[in-house]
Formats: structure tokens, sequence, C-alpha cells
């Protein structure tokens, strides 16, 4: 009798707990369906509102330009800059490309680069990097350049005293934003650089670099001493012949003596008279 109870109730027990699981899985199916449609309906909202802000911002007046405020600028005026943006009146701040900006400025000769960044709701700001003139091109006219030998703009008729001047080289008409490729451009370029150089520049000053012989570099130095150089291998041999030149000077001054005419930077043992 015992016996026969007890296999009934783990019968009874199985058969509950098949019941039981039923109900679980089913349960467990409506709850997912739930969180599913819940999800769905939460997604729909936010790409809905995020529409809807995008239009709004995208159309409201409230996020049209009223204020342009530009920086850095020393050669072009304001109104040249604003111009060659192309940033039209009242357009919105928002569909407004800050890299299509910059390029448009950057299209003008003597602009290196530009910076434009938003201020919401109305303003922009542009901050605007200028190309520095470090020599002159002789060449009918004279036309300033930078370290990247672009010619800028003013081209002049008359020498710009402050400015070394690059003679001898067999090219003319240049326009303002091109850039000179000329191996004796680059030459005269790179030892007109190298004579910038914090530590050289109170002892070497340029007036004048002349590429026109097909061997050598010619570059007068106030005052009035001619400096010799090798075009073969240059770049190899400029840092050290420029100081090689450093120290000749600076030895010459020392002694209180001048030198009288050229310092030959041709040879290991440099001639100088």
């Amino acid at each position: 009798m015992f016996k026969r109870r007890k296999k009934n109730s783990v019968l009874n027990l199985r058969v509950t707990r098949k019941k039981n699981a039923g109900k679980i899985l089913r349960f467990s199916a409506k709850g997912g369906s739930s969180k599913f449609v819940v999800i769905v309906i939460v997604a729909v909202v936010l790409v809905a509102a995020g529409w809807f802000l995008n239009l709004y911002i995208h159309s409201s007046p409230y996020f049209n330009i009223k204020k342009v405020v530009i920086s850095n600028y020393y050669f072009y005026s304001k109104e040249d800059i604003i111009a060659a943006s192309k940033i039209k009146s009242g357009q919105n701040i928002f569909s407004v490309k800050l890299d299509e900006i910059a390029k448009n400025i950057e299209s003008i000769p003597n602009v290196a680069f530009v910076k434009v960044r938003r201020q919401i709701p109305k303003t922009l700001y542009i901050k605007v990097y200028e190309r520095e003139m470090i020599a002159q091109i002789e060449s009918g006219r004279f036309y300033p350049v930078d370290e990247k030998g672009i010619i800028l703009e003013p081209i002049m008729n008359t020498c710009k005293k402050d400015l070394p001047v690059i003679k001898g080289l067999n090219v003319s008409g240049f326009i303002p934003g091109q850039q000179v490729k000329d191996p004796d451009a680059e030459i005269a370029l790179r030892l007109i650089l190298c004579t910038l150089d914090v530590e050289v520049r109170p002892y070497v000053s340029p007036e004048s670099v002349d590429v026109s012989d097909t061997k050598e570099v010619r570059m007068l130095v106030a005052p009035e001493i001619i400096t010799r150089f090798q075009k073969r291998n240059f770049d190899q041999k400029i840092d050290k012949n420029i100081s090689r030149l450093v120290k000749i000077i600076k030895d010459y001054e020392t002694k209180n003596e001048r030198i009288k005419k050229y310092i030959d930077l041709r040879f290991d043992r440099v001639p100088v008279l």
C-alpha cells in the first residue's frame, strides 16, 4: 500500500512538472513578443523625432548665418576673403560645408590654409594663414615667392629691398598662385631658407642668389661678400657649408677683420679673400 502511493505521487509530480513547463514556455513567448513590439515602437519614434529635428534646424531662420568673424589676415581685406569663401547672406549654418569654405579661400594666391568653425546659432569663425614672402625672382619683373616657390601677390616692377633676389632663372610670365618648378629655383630657395635659421641670421644676410651658372651658385651677403657653392650634391652639403660660412664670418668678426671679396665654399679648404 505504501509503495503504490509512492509510485502514484512520483507520477503525479512528473505530470505536474510537464504542465508547468508548458505554461512557462507559453509565458516566455508572450513576454518576448511584447518586448520586441516596444523596441520597434521606440525605434520608430526616435527616427521620426530625428527626422523632424533635422528638418527644423535646416529650415528654421533661427539658424541662418548673421555674422562672419575673420581673423589673422593682413594682405587681403575682409571683403576679399568673404567674396572668395562664397558664403551667401542668410545661408543656414548647418547647410554650409566648412571644408568647402576653407578650400575656396585657399584658392587665393597668398593664402596657405584656412580654419573654419561654427558657433551655433548664427556665427562662422574663419582664421586665415597667409603665405610668407621669403624672396623675389627677378625675371623681367619681380615675383615674390614663399618657401615652396609659390608666386605671391603683388608682382612688382621694382625690387623690394628687404627680400633677397633670385637671379638667373630662364623663365618668365609667372602667375600668382603658380608654383615655380625649376631645379635652380629650388636650390636658391633652399639656400635662402637656411639663412633664416635663428643661429645663422645674425651673421648671414643674403641680398641675392645667382643660379645662372651651370656648376655653381653665388650668394651675395652683406656687406658685399660673394659666397660660392657647388651645385653638384648641393642638398647633401648645404647644411655643412652654411655652418662653415657662419664660423668663418664669426672668426673674422672676433679678429675685428673684414672679408674683402668672397668666401669660396666649393672646396674643403675654404679660400677667403
